[in-house]
């Protein structure tokens, strides 16, 4: 293995690695990229990463473990393992970084593949730390869930996805103070510009917003004029 590599200037430009949650990921990140093999693959066992990447730097493992996840989710690595073993690929490695095959020995990881279901779960069981399942959860922009029933934000188109008309009408009711559609265009405008505030449940996300918005007198128009509750009449206490 060389021993370095090349990490380009422009990493600075990265909206991956801009959309990585923490400094100190962004960090770790720098840190294992020298060590990748000559086709951008490494350990991602969060007790070799620690040994061989940051030994003096106060990582737990299980810090470890959660961001490299992160780096998985937003795209910069693809976790994968291999005979039990887990390991990682860096995106686009090959791209910015010149090799001499007839220099370096070949990887013992094989190739790994992008769209391969559940890579994050099952590399939590790999290596046998407890992750929180909102960090397992936190998927991809282009990686919907697998269930066709939760309601998630698809950052691609921007837009809130499987949303149903049942649950539009009980907050109508619950909220009735606020314009839902406009709200709902609310919502993701300002999700597509913080794309790193990812939620583990956006409905409660959604509902939560809603009640705020009820509590400063929602945003229901009538004609020019701005809704705003009635006061109650003596026959109504």
């Amino acid at each position: 293995m060389a021993r370095g590599r090349m990490i380009d200037k422009n990493i600075r430009k990265s909206k991956k690695f801009r959309d990585l949650k923490t400094d100190k990921a962004r960090l770790l990140y720098l840190m294992v990229y020298p060590h990748a093999d000559r086709e951008g693959r490494f350990t991602a066992d969060p007790e070799e990463v620690k040994i061989e990447c940051i030994p003096y730097l106060a990582f737990s493992h299980r810090q470890i473990a959660e961001t490299l996840i992160d780096m998985h989710n937003v795209g910069l690595i693809t976790l994968a393992g291999h005979e039990g073993r887990p390991y990682f690929e860096i995106s686009r490695f090959r791209d910015f970084n010149k090799i001499r095959d007839d220099r370096e020995a070949t990887s013992e990881f094989p190739a790994v593949c992008r769209s391969t279901p559940g890579a994050v779960r099952e590399y939590a069981r790999l290596i046998k730390v407890n992750i929180k399942e909102a960090n397992i959860m936190n998927l991809r922009e282009n990686d919907p869930p697998t269930t066709n029933e939760k309601i998630y934000f698809d950052f691609k188109d921007s837009e809130f996805k499987n949303i149903s008309e049942d649950e539009k009408s009980v907050w109508k009711k619950a909220y009735p103070a606020c314009d839902i559609e406009a709200e709902l265009n609310k919502m993701a405008a300002w999700l597509a510009a913080n794309p790193t505030r990812k939620k583990a449940n956006y409905k409660r996300f959604i509902t939560n917003w809603l009640s705020r918005q009820q509590d400063r007198g929602g945003s229901k128009t009538n004609g020019t004029e701005k809704w705003t509750p009635k006061e109650p009449q003596p026959w109504e206490d």
